[in-house]
Order: C-alpha cells, then structure tokens, then sequence
C-alpha cells in the first residue's frame, strides 16, 4: 500500500510538474508573440500619400486578425491556469501571477492596436486634407498663370479680352466658396488639437497665401484691362476728332463757293 501510495503521489506530482511547465511554455510563446505585436505596432511610420495609408490600414487588419486569433489563445490559457488553480496546484502562485500577467498583456495589446488604428485615422484624415490643400493650390497657381498676363497693354482686341476675362473673374469668385469651406475644414482641425495640427497650419497658411494673391492678381487685371478699354475708346474719339478736324481745315482753306445754288447749300451745310 505504501508503495502504492508512494507511485501515485509520484505520479500526480509528474503531472502536475506536466501541466505546469506546458501552461508556462504556453505563456512564454503568447509572450514572445506580444512582443512581435508590440513592435509592429510602435513604429513610427510616416504616410507621404494617402494609397500608403490605405496600405498600412490594410497590414494593421491583417495583424488586428493575428492578434484576435492570440486572443483565444490567451483565453484557452487562462482556462488552464483557472483548472490549475482549482486543483491547487503546487505551484499556484506562479500559475496566478502569468495569468494576471497574459490578462494584463492582452489589455495592453488592445489599447495599442486601438492607439495604432487611431493613429492611422488620423494620418488618413491628414493626407485627405492636405491632398485636397494641394490639388486646390495647383488649381490657384494654374489661375495666377492667367491672371499675370499683361496682355491688355496691347489695346488690340481689347474689348475681347475684357470679355475673356469677365469669364475668368467670375470662375474665380465661383470657386471661392469651395476654398474658404477648405480653409475652415483645415481650421477645425487645428482647434480640434488635431495630432497634425502643425502640418495643417502650413498646409492653411499656404493657401490662404496662394488665394490672397490669386484675388489681389485678379483684381489688378481687372482695373488694368478697365483703363485699357477705356484708353481704347479715348483714343478712338481723339481719331474720330482729328479726322473731323481734318476735314473742316480742308474746308476752311478750300476756295470752292459753289458753281451753282444747290452746290453752295451744301457748302454752307458743312460749313
């Protein structure tokens, strides 16, 4: 009977010593793969575009995938170490504490996928805006091209040109909606203390730089192109004059009284 006894508290004590060190391989591995995790996820990666947002949102599914599979992983784990506890295992207290530390490193994990996709948020939301701050600043400088020809200093087709650039002047007040509602978005951020909040202020800054002078370049055209119409037209009633003049001079030195009655009425008409 001793010798019975003997075995099969020798044997439960294999078991046990079993159970432990493959609850604790367990541990190290679900450790070792949190590390992994970890390090992914505190990179500081930078997102020149928004398709390379789109590609790290896509990687962080994928590990937000890997990391939901640990999670059972670190459940079923827990189920052992609950198991072992109960049994009261001779080494429950060192069960215990790699059960809180698995609980506690799942936590952690969690918060920092969530920080991470946060992040990525962000950078989404930050290159979308500031896409759209340079696609409308190209859009401005294409518009100041137009808006600093001087072409109306040549008085040629000079009505033409006023009309052309009507056009464009009311292209540009139609379009100022979209760029002070661009403006605002950019602005909300800032007071939202976005995490970006210094690279959209740059972002703003250039804008509202680019759209002042489009407007300032505008308008400078505009009254140049008013003052060259109506040079033209000065300049067509001075002709218009010197041709009358002309005309009354040769009248006036011109010995011709009439050779008949209706001949000298229509000289005395003009005169």
């Amino acid at each position: 009977d001793d010798i019975d006894k003997a075995m099969k508290k020798r044997e439960k004590a294999l078991n046990d010593a079993l159970k432990a060190q493959e609850f604790f391989r367990e541990c190290d591995q679900i450790d070792s793969l949190a590390n992994q995790h970890e390090k992914v996820l505190k990179v500081d990666q930078k997102f020149p575009s928004a398709e390379d947002v789109e590609r790290a949102k896509k990687a962080h599914k994928n590990l937000a995938a890997m990391i939901d599979g640990q999670k059972d992983r670190v459940g079923r784990a827990v189920t052992d170490a609950d198991d072992l506890i109960d049994d009261e295992h001779p080494e429950i207290e060192k069960i215990e504490a790699k059960r809180a530390h698995l609980v506690e490193r799942q936590e952690s994990l969690d918060n920092a996928l969530k920080h991470h996709w946060d992040k990525l948020e962000d950078a989404k939301k930050l290159a979308d805006l500031i896409g759209d701050v340079d696609e409308m600043r190209e859009w401005i400088r294409d518009k100041m091209a137009i808006a600093t020809e001087d072409n109306y200093r040549d008085l040629a087709n000079i009505a033409k040109k006023n009309k052309k650039h009507d056009a464009f002047a009311a292209e540009i007040k139609a379009n100022k909606g979209a760029v002070e509602d661009l403006m605002d978005r950019c602005q909300k951020e800032i007071d939202a203390k976005n995490p970006n909040s210094k690279e959209i202020a740059a972002a703003l800054a250039g804008l509202k730089t680019d759209w002042d002078e489009l407007q300032a370049l505008t308008s400078t055209k505009t009254e140049g192109l008013k003052e060259a119409e109506e040079q033209d037209k000065l300049n067509k009633d001075l002709k218009e004059c010197e041709k009358k003049l002309d005309e009354l001079e040769k009248l006036l030195n011109s010995q011709d009284v009439g050779s008949d009655l209706e001949s000298t009425k229509n000289l005395l008409q003009k005169h």
